[in-house]
């Protein structure tokens, strides 16, 4: 397989009445990745109320995957952004590169932004209710070929579609017809000479696709107005007709050139929300670091303070064990004396009974004497 030229396409979509969409999913109308090898249709697909719970989600589609022929896929580098229309540099870009084939027609982003920041006015992204989504997509390599599937835009009435077994012969003379019309410069002997009013009408679409710089865009007007104008023998002038030949022979080189640039220009921008996602994340991450060291700062503090109050507790603890040994043995001392006392208290008690029993005996001793007497 030669080398396939990489191919471009840039849709924008205003999504209009926002707040007031209902239905769960909605299509944007079907663009064109195109170039002079490749060409794919589009569409974007977005769930207002999101397809991932809190977030609105975008998908990139494949329009005409169910006509493009068994086997095929796209090599694509694609981002999708939802433009903040108050300050372009706060759009939100997401991107990345990816295969599309027959299992994978659709892919996107379920959580490509918070609801809430997308409805809260104050952000941009919703301006008198209008929500402006982007997509950019270069299409680096088509299997198979994509050539013998396509229409060479506005060159031939011919752009059937070709069965397989068809394949070769019809690239024979596609190769046949692309090399007679580079070399003649769109013109054929059997091209019929166009109307003046053909003419005409073909010099306004000239001026209309003129008034502005290139676009993709106006790139089928231009082309219908060339092969008009290219084939015309009257209602141009000689100088005119010198520019219109020249520009049409060089065509090819001119749109490679176009596409070229708009790569150019996109990797660009790839590159340049890749830095700007990474400046971002390193300004987090500065954040982050500040936030942390305060923290520890304050766990230090905390630290500090429960290491005083854990010494005062341990040296209460040392306090408190020494006098619990303190009254220990005063605990010992005391039981020892109050065994020695109760051995004293013990006798004393044996002593008073006998003291007793000898009052007792004196008494009686007494009585009988006064007895004697009184």
């Amino acid at each position: 397989m030669e080398d396939q030229k990489p191919a471009l396409g840039r849709f924008t979509w205003k999504v209009m009445n926002f707040s007031k969409l209902t239905d769960q999913k909605y299509y944007s109308d079907i663009f064109a990745v195109d170039g002079c090898k490749c060409l794919l249709s589009r569409q974007i697909l977005i769930y207002p109320k999101g397809s991932s719970e809190g977030f609105f989600s975008i998908y990139l589609k494949v329009a005409d995957h169910e006509t493009l022929p068994i086997g095929w896929s796209r090599e694509v580098s694609f981002s999708l952004t939802i433009i903040n229309q108050n300050c372009g540099a706060h759009s939100t870009k997401h991107g990345g590169q990816c295969n599309f084939n027959q299992q994978t027609s659709c892919l996107g982003f379920s959580s490509f932004k918070h609801l809430n920041e997308l409805h809260d006015l104050t952000k941009g992204f919703l301006v008198n209710d209008t929500l402006v989504v982007e997509a950019e997509v270069i299409v680096n390599k088509a299997t198979p070929p994509v050539g013998f599937h396509l229409s060479l835009p506005q060159r031939s009435p011919q752009h059937a579609a070709v069965q397989a077994n068809e394949f070769e012969s019809y690239l024979t003379g596609l190769e046949d017809f692309i090399k007679s019309t580079t070399k003649t410069g769109g013109s054929s002997s059997d091209c019929r000479t166009p109307s003046s009013e053909e003419v005409e009408k073909a010099k306004n679409l000239l001026k209309e696709c003129l008034s502005d710089f290139f676009e993709l865009s106006i790139k089928d007007k231009l082309l219908a107005a060339l092969v008009t104008l290219s084939s015309a023998k009257s209602g141009l002038s000689s100088e005119q007709k010198r520019s219109i030949q020249t520009f049409w022979a060089n065509f090819d080189d001119f749109f490679s050139d176009y596409l070229t640039c708009e790569e150019d220009e996109f990797r660009f921008e790839l590159h340049r929300f890749g830095t700007e996602q990474m400046l971002c994340a390193m300004k987090r991450n500065r954040e982050t670091h500040v936030l942390y060291k305060k923290l520890l700062d304050n766990l230090s503090k905390n630290e500090e303070e429960l290491d005083r109050k854990l010494q005062e507790v341990k040296s209460k603890k040392r306090k408190l064990m020494s006098d619990w040994k303190v009254l220990m043995t005063e605990s010992e001392e005391a039981k020892l004396r109050y065994t020695t006392h109760e051995k004293k208290l013990e006798e004393a008690e044996e002593r008073r009974r006998r003291a007793e029993e000898r009052r007792a005996r004196l008494n009686a001793v007494w009585s009988n004497l006064k007895a004697q007497f009184t």
